[in-house]
C-alpha cells in the first residue's frame, strides 16, 4: 500500500477544502448516529460550534433522546445552509421520533425537492406519510417508495414500508408480495416462500407481479433446500 501511495501523482497534492469538509461531516454524522451517545457527545462537546460538531450532536441528542436540543442543533445548521437536503432529513426524522409525523413531512418534502434521486430521503418521506395512518397519503407514499427501490431494491425496511402502503390501500396480494421481498432480502427464505405463495394465489396469472412471486418462490425454495 505504501508503494502505491508513493507512486501516486496525488501523494503531495492537498485535498480540496470542500472534500475535507464533506469528510468531516460524514464522520460527524456517523459518530452521532453509531457511537454510544455519551461517547459521541464527548467527542463533539457543546463547546464545538462547528458544523460537524452541531451535526454530530443533533444525531446524538436525537438518540438520547433529548429532542429539543436535537431540534436546536439541526435548525442552526439549516439557518446556515438552507439548501442542504440532509439537514432537512434529520429535522424530519426528529419530528417523527417526537410522534409528530405531520411536522416531519414538510421537512422531508424539502429534502426530496433538493435531492430527488436520493433513495433514503424518499423512504424517509414515505415513512412519515404512512405514520399518519391516513389512507389518502398512501398513494404518494407508495410513489416515493417505488422511486427509492430503483436504487435500493435490497433494502428490507423500504419493502416493509411498501407492504404497509399496500395494506392501507387494501391491496393484500401486493402487500404479501412486498413482505416476501423483504423476507427474501434478509434471508428468511421459508417466510419469503409463504408470502410469495399467498401473493401468487391472488395476483393476475401471467402478470409481472405474478411472475415475480414465482421467481421468489423458486429462488427462496432453492436457497432453503441448500441450507438444509
Amino acid at each position: 500500500l505504501q508503494d502505491v501511495v508513493d507512486a501516486s501523482p496525488y501523494k503531495d497534492v492537498p485535498d480540496a477544502p470542500q472534500s475535507v469538509r464533506a469528510l468531516s461531516m460524514v464522520q460527524a454524522k456517523l459518530a452521532g448516529f453509531i457511537l454510544p451517545v455519551d461517547e459521541g457527545l464527548r467527542r463533539y462537546p457543546p463547546s464545538d460550534t462547528s458544523a460537524p460538531g452541531r451535526y454530530a450532536r443533533a444525531m446524538a441528542y436525537m438518540r438520547k433522546p433529548d429532542l429539543q436540543k436535537a431540534l436546536a442543533e439541526i435548525n442552526s445548521l439549516i439557518a446556515d445552509e438552507p439548501n442542504n437536503p440532509y439537514f432537512y432529513e434529520v429535522l424530519g426524522q426528529i419530528h417523527v421520533m417526537m410522534a409528530k409525523p405531520a411536522l416531519g413531512i414538510p421537512a422531508y418534502q424539502k429534502a426530496v425537492s433538493l435531492k430527488p434521486q436520493a433513495a433514503p430521503l424518499r423512504t424517509g418521506l414515505a415513512t412519515a406519510q404512512l405514520a399518519l395512518d391516513d389512507r389518502a397519503l398512501a398513494p404518494a407514499a407508495l410513489s416515493n417508495l417505488k422511486a427509492a427501490l430503483l436504487t435500493e431494491e435490497e433494502d428490507p425496511f423500504t419493502w416493509y414500508q411498501v407492504a404497509k402502503a399496500y395494506s392501507m390501500l387494501q391491496n393484500l396480494p401486493m402487500a404479501d408480495l412486498a413482505t416476501a421481498e423483504s423476507n427474501y432480502v434478509v434471508g428468511e427464505m421459508p417466510k419469503a416462500v409463504i408470502f410469495a405463495s399467498r401473493a401468487r394465489a391472488k395476483l393476475p396469472q401471467g402478470g409481472l407481479d405474478w411472475q415475480r412471486a414465482n421467481d421468489i418462490i423458486a429462488a427462496a425454495s432453492a436457497a432453503a433446500r441448500q441450507r438444509r
